[in-house]
C-alpha cells in the first residue's frame, strides 16, 4: 500500500485531439443524457464528493445525479464558467466558485459556496470585495472554516454541516506584513500553505475555536463571539495543545508560554526564557522536547525543564525519539546532515556526520535507520557507528512507499527498487534497472501499492506501471503507455486537489512521528478502508476525516474515503492503436481490461474512483461507461 497521496475522488481533463486520430466509441454507454446544446456544450465536467457531476457552458451551471440519470438544477447566474474558476471543497458537500468581476478593475475575485445536491449558496462574498484565502475542514465544530479578507481585515466564517447554513462570521485583525518563524513552517502541511494562520486551527476542552494569527491568539466560541484574545511582542511559531485540551504551550523567539485555554491567562510565572531561539516543540508522552538554534531540553507538562542545562548540539530542527533516548537531526546544507544520539538524562552520547540531504531517520531495535538524498545506513545507539559495512546509495529523487504491516520502506530511485525493514532492521535490494519508460522525477513521484500481504509491490506514474515480487525482485510486468501531447502533466496536476484533506494523507516525515505509530483509516461507517492508514492520531491532516455531523457530509466522507482505498484498477490516459482514451489496467492480472476511445476532438471527461465509472462529454450529451 501507498501512504502517499492516492488519487483524489476525481478527475477532470480537456484532451484536444486531432480528427485523424479521433475513433468511434467502442464501448457501448451505460447511459447517455442531454449536456446542453451542440452551440453551447459544456466546457468542464467535475464531480462533487456527494457525487454530483457539475457541468457548465456559456448560458449556465448545471448539476446531474448520475444515479437517478436527472437534472437536479440549474443556475443561469454563473454564465461562462471555465475549470479554472470552479473546484471540489474534498470531503465535503460543497463546491467552491471564484471569478473575477467583468467590471472589475481589481484582481479580487468573488467567492461562491454551493451545496452540489441542490445549487444552495451558503456562502457568497458577491459585492463585499471580499477575498476568500482558504478553507479548513473543523471536525470539532462540524463544520467548514473559512478564511477571507476585505479592505485589510481577516475575517473568519464557519459553515454548519448539519444545516449548511452560515453560523457566524468574526473579524478578526487588520492583515500586516510579516513572516513567520522556523518552527511554523516545518509543521506547515499543504493543506494549511495559504492559510492566515501560524499553526493549525485547533478545538479545546470547552469547544472554543483557537486560532493563532501572528502575534495573537483568539478563542472564538460556539456562537462566534471572541470569547478570549491574547497578544505577543513576537509572532508565535509553535502552538501544542494539551491532552486535555485545558492548556497550551506557545512557543516564540527564545520563549515557551503556557496558557489557560479557558481564559487565555498565563499558567506560569513568566514565560520559560531559553538562552537559544526556539525552532519547535514535540510532544513526548505526557512531555515535551523542545528544541532550538542550539540545542534540546524535556519540559515537563507543567511547564518546567527537566534538564538543569539545554544540551548543547546545534540548529537542531527535527527530534526522533524512543524510551531510551532522543535523536536530534540537524541539516547542515543541502548535502549535509549531522545526527545526535541524547540519553534520557540529557548527556550526549554520540553525534555523525552523514552526506546527504536530511530525508528521515527512525529508531530501531539495531540503531538509528536513516535515508539522506546520497545514502542510507544504520548507527549503532552505543557508538553511533555504521551497521552496514557498505552505505546503500540512493541517486537522484527518490519516491517512497510503506508496507505499514509489515513496516517496510520501499525507495525507488535511480532505475533501483530498495526496501528498509523496520522489523528485522535489514536492508535489500530489491529489483534493479527497472527503468520507467519516460518517466520525470522533477514532474511526478512514483506510487505504490504493496498488494497481497506485501508480498508484490505495485509501482506506477501517469504512463507507466511495473509490478515486483517483493521475495526475489523478478519483474511480472513493466508496462509504458504513450502520452497524448502534455495531457500527463494535467492529470498529475488533478490527482493533488485534494491535498486539503487526507484520510491516508502523509508526508515523508510523517514516517517517524509518533514512533511509527499507524492506524487504519476508517470510513463514516466505521468500517475499516482497505490498505489505507492514518500515520498519526494528533496528525492534523490525518485527522480530518472525523465522524463530523451532518447527512451530506457523513455521505460525502464516505465517498471520498471509498476514493483513497486502493483499487485493483489503475486509470491511463494513452494513445492507442485505435485511438485515444482511457484504458483501465488490473494490477493482478497485468493486463488492459478495457478502453474508453473519445470519438469527440475536445473530450472532457472524469473518473470517479468511488464507483468505477468514467463520464466523458460527447457534444452535447453526458455518457456514462462503467470501468469494472
Amino acid at each position: 500500500m501507498n501512504l502517499k497521496f492516492v488519487p483524489a475522488v476525481v478527475i477532470s481533463v480537456t484532451i484536444a485531439l486531432s480528427f485523424q486520430q479521433a475513433t468511434a466509441q467502442k464501448t457501448e454507454p451505460i447511459f447517455e443524457i442531454p449536456a446542453g446544446s451542440l452551440l453551447n456544450s459544456p466546457k468542464f465536467l467535475l464531480q462533487a464528493s456527494t457525487g454530483e457531476l457539475i457541468m457548465g457552458n456559456e448560458l449556465k451551471l448545471i448539476a446531474v445525479d448520475p444515479n437517478k440519470k436527472t437534472t437536479l438544477w440549474e443556475n443561469k447566474d454563473f454564465t461562462g464558467l471555465d475549470d479554472a474558476d470552479i473546484s471540489v471543497i474534498d470531503g465535503t458537500p460543497f463546491i467552491k466558485i471564484e471569478r473575477k468581476k467583468l467590471t472589475s478593475l481589481a484582481n479580487n475575485k468573488s467567492t461562491y459556496i454551493i451545496q452540489a445536491a441542490d445549487g444552495k449558496i451558503v456562502y457568497d462574498s458577491k459585492g463585499e470585495g471580499i477575498k476568500v484565502r482558504n478553507t479548513l475542514i473543523i471536525p470539532e465544530l462540524n463544520g467548514l472554516l473559512i478564511e477571507s479578507v476585505k479592505e485589510g481585515m481577516l475575517s473568519v466564517s464557519l459553515i454548519d454541516f448539519a444545516t449548511n447554513k452560515q453560523l457566524w462570521s468574526v473579524p478578526l485583525a487588520q492583515e500586516k506584513t510579516g513572516g513567520v518563524g522556523i518552527g511554523a513552517l516545518k509543521r506547515a502541511i499543504k493543506s494549511y500553505l495559504n492559510s492566515a494562520f501560524n499553526v493549525p486551527p485547533v478545538t479545546d476542552a470547552n469547544g472554543n475555536l483557537l486560532l493563532v494569527y501572528k502575534k495573537q491568539i483568539f478563542a472564538i466560541g460556539k456562537t462566534g463571539n471572541i470569547a478570549w484574545k491574547k497578544e505577543y511582542e513576537e509572532n508565535l511559531d509553535d502552538a501544542y495543545i494539551s491532552k486535555d485540551k485545558k492548556a497550551m504551550f506557545i512557543g516564540y523567539k527564545k520563549y515557551i508560554d503556557k496558557i489557560n485555554t479557558a481564559d487565555g491567562s498565563s499558567m506560569l510565572k513568566e514565560p520559560i526564557k531559553m538562552r537559544d531561539e526556539l525552532n519547535g516543540i514535540t510532544p513526548k508522552g505526557n512531555e515535551y522536547i523542545v528544541y532550538n538554534q542550539a540545542g534540546i531540553n524535556v519540559m515537563d507538562a507543567n511547564g518546567n525543564m527537566e534538564w538543569d542545562k539545554d544540551t548543547k548540539l546545534g540548529n537542531i530542527t527535527d527530534v526522533r525519539f524512543t524510551n531510551d533516548g532522543i535523536l536530534a537531526i540537524q541539516p547542515v546544507k543541502d548535502d549535509e546532515t549531522n545526527f545526535f544520539w541524547i540519553d534520557n538524562s540529557g548527556k550526549k552520547i554520540w553525534d555523525q556526520n552523514v552526506k546527504g540531504a536530511f530525508t528521515l531517520a527512525e529508531p530501531t531495535a539495531k540503531g538509528v535507520m536513516y535515508v539522506t538524498t546520497e545514502k542510507a545506513n544504520i548507527l549503532t545507539y552505543e557508538k553511533g557507528k555504521d551497521v552496514w559495512n557498505k552505505d546503500i546509495k540512493l541517486k537522484g529523487k527518490p519516491s517512497f512507499g510503506i508496507d505499514a504491516p509489515n513496516k517496510i520502506l520501499y525507495a525507488y530511485a535511480n532505475e533501483k527498487l530498495h526496501a528498509f525493514n523496520f522489523n528485522d532492521v535489514t536492508y535489500r535490494l530489491v529489483a534493479q534497472d527497472l527503468e520507467l519508460k519516460k518517466f520525470n522525477e522533477d514532474e511526478e513521484a512514483v506510487k505504490f501499492d504493496i498488494r497481497e500481504n506485501g508480498s508484490i509491490v505495485v509501482l506506477s506514474t501517469n504512463q507507466n506501471v511495473a509490478c515486483v515480487q517483493a521475495a526475489d525482485g523478478k519483474i511480472n510486468y513493466n508496462n509504458y503507455f504513450k502520452d497524448i501531447g502534455n495531457t500527463g502533466k494535467k492529470w498529475g496536476k488533478a490527482l493533488g486537489i485534494a491535498a486539503s484533506v487526507g484520510g491516508s494523507a502523509m508526508q515523508m516525515n510523517d514516517i517517524s512521528k509518533g514512533n511509527f505509530m499507524l492506524t487504519p483509516t476508517k470510513d463514516a461507517n466505521g468500517n475499516t478502508v482497505a490498505n489505507s492508514y492514518d500515520v498519526n492520531s494528533t496528525n492534523p491532516t490525518g485527522a480530518i476525516m472525523s465522524n463530523a455531523g451532518g447527512d451530506l457530509y457523513a455521505a460525502a466522507k464516505k465517498r471520498y474515503l471509498a476514493s483513497q482505498a486502493t483499487k485493483d484498477n489503475l486509470y491511463i490516459l494513452s494513445e492507442m492503436p485505435e485511438g485515444n482514451g482511457l484504458l483501465v489496467w488490473n494490477k493482478d492480472k497485468g493486463e488492459i481490461t478495457k478502453k474508453i476511445y473519445f470519438s469527440d476532438t475536445t473530450p472532457v471527461f472524469v473518473v470517479d474512483e468511488a464507483v468505477d465509472r468514467v463520464y466523458v462529454i460527447v457534444g452535447s450529451s453526458l455518457k456514462a461507461y462503467d470501468l469494472k
